[in-house]
């Protein structure tokens, strides 16, 4: 990722942040990269991004969007040694520590896959014999995360695959 670019609306676009902030080794110093700090219209651009993709997106069925976090899952597994590699050099964990990390992460997300499918409505009794009441699941929108240094990778995933799971867009920010 170069300086001026975030992860938006499903491919790298380039910002306006004119302000950068070091990404340091806390075992070395050494400075890994430089990441953009987003202007507000950024923040505003991937909230609308995101409201964008709510209006598809809230009507897959449950069971297309647990198939889109089981392939996270397998992403997320197929590049396990990459994730941990980084986490290791980003927070100066050991790498088996980064690991185990890395395959929480990936566990989050085929859960969340998982529980979305056993998300049921209700009937609720009624005091009228004529009458019947439904609850009905729906998604709800937009989320926004702002997560933790401490575990990146896997803190952020408690937030985007109930997110995703559940039928909603998310604004995530580590």
């Amino acid at each position: 990722m170069t300086v001026s670019e975030f992860y938006l609306a499903g491919k790298y676009a380039t910002g306006e942040a004119t302000r950068t902030v070091p990404v340091r080794s806390p075992v070395t110093g050494e400075q890994l990269t430089e990441v953009p700090v987003a202007t507000a219209a950024e923040v505003d651009r991937a909230v609308q991004a995101a409201r964008r993709a709510f209006d598809d997106y809230q009507h897959w069925s449950v069971y297309e969007r647990a198939e889109l976090c089981h392939r996270v899952a397998e992403l997320i597994e197929a590049n396990a040694d990459e994730l941990a590699r980084l986490t290791t050099l980003e927070q100066g964990k050991p790498l088996a520590e980064a690991h185990g990390d890395v395959e929480d992460s990936a566990a989050l997300f085929s859960v969340s896959a998982e529980d979305a499918k056993r998300l049921y409505g209700e009937v609720i009794p009624s005091t009228d014999r004529n009458k019947r009441m439904f609850t009905f699941r729906r998604p709800v929108g937009v989320w926004g995360t702002i997560t933790p240094w401490n575990f990146p990778l896997m803190i952020m995933c408690e937030f985007i695959g109930p997110a995703l799971a559940t039928g909603n867009a998310i604004v995530a920010k580590p």
